[in-house]
């Protein structure tokens, strides 16, 4: 069984945000070239490859962190080459210094944000298992359910093409399934039904595929802290019965998400942040699957 055991104590779920934003913050730094002289831009980091553009004094760059031996490479916003390479021995009056890109007001993801966002999820529970008041074992196989949720969510930047968010969120979720007698026999078949309240932690590191639109793929890990729980079953008499279900009370999750940041108004401050996510429990005695989508409204600063 592969079962992780996180978040299960407040002082580890802030250590955890505290090495985030350190690490966010450690990364927040890139570089910008100003250029002052003519320099050739290649396509490839040698000068016999093909020459993209000729940068005029005046032209501004984001130059890559990482060293690529004789020559930097710099981004290119609006052309048809996103990348392109510049020999260091060229760069003589041109000057090359650090920023902070949470300074920047173009993308989304280039700074912190803050948000709330609400869930639509459709979740299954592979199996679940009780006894009845007169010892009948019942199994009921594939409870499924609709419901949502609302949460708050921090977002912070890691580079250029990735960014992290922490998010918390009151989840509530409800399911139904028929249940019959473990041995087939021993009862009728009756409907269970059942309603769980969580508190849930994730973080998620989400990687932007363009930095012309904010689509991202993302994935992280989700905690589940059980806050209450009941399960019931209409009897043939038609009333409703509390039954004990024994469940996990917490646990984790891993997901994939996809999603898109939109800026709203001219000041591009406010984003709607849509987003789709599926889930799966890392406990292998309560198999389940959350499909999730997700609608957020956040202010960047």
């Amino acid at each position: 069984m592969f079962y992780i055991e996180m978040f299960k104590h407040p002082l580890k779920i802030l250590g955890l945000f505290l090495f985030l934003l350190f690490f966010s913050i450690t990364a927040l730094a890139v570089l910008d070239l100003n250029v002052k002289e003519s320099l050739e831009v290649y396509k490839e980091a040698d000068k016999k490859s093909r020459l993209i553009i000729v940068a005029e004094p005046g032209d501004r760059f984001v130059v890559s962190p990482v060293d690529y031996g004789s020559y930097y490479k710099i981004l290119l916003v609006g052309l048809k080459e996103e990348e392109g390479y510049i020999l260091k021995e060229k760069v003589k009056r041109s000057t090359i210094k650090e920023r902070f890109i949470a300074q920047n007001n173009e993308r989304y993801h280039w700074s912190y944000g803050v948000g709330l966002f609400g869930i639509y999820s459709d979740t299954t529970v592979k199996t679940i298992k009780f006894v009845t008041a007169g010892g009948v074992n019942y199994t009921a196989e594939k409870m499924h359910g609709t419901s949502s949720s609302s949460g708050i969510s921090l977002d912070f930047p890691i580079n250029l093409d990735w960014g992290a968010k922490l998010a918390y969120a009151s989840r509530k979720i409800k399911m139904a399934a028929e249940a019959g007698p473990t041995d087939g026999i021993s009862g009728n078949k009756v409907e269970l039904q059942s309603e769980q309240v969580y508190k849930s932690y994730a973080g998620e590191v989400k990687y932007y595929f363009s930095r012309e639109v904010e689509i991202w793929g993302g994935f992280g890990v989700e905690n589940f802290s059980l806050e209450s729980s009941s399960f019931y079953i209409y009897n043939l008499g038609g009333g409703l019965v509390t039954i004990p279900v024994e469940i996990p009370q917490g646990g984790n999750t891993l997901f994939a998400s996809l999603g898109i940041d939109i800026g709203l108004g001219h000041s591009k401050k406010l984003f709607l942040l849509p987003e789709v996510r599926y889930q799966q429990a890392l406990n292998s005695s309560f198999e389940m699957k959350i499909y999730e989508i997700f609608l957020g409204l956040a202010w960047k600063f």
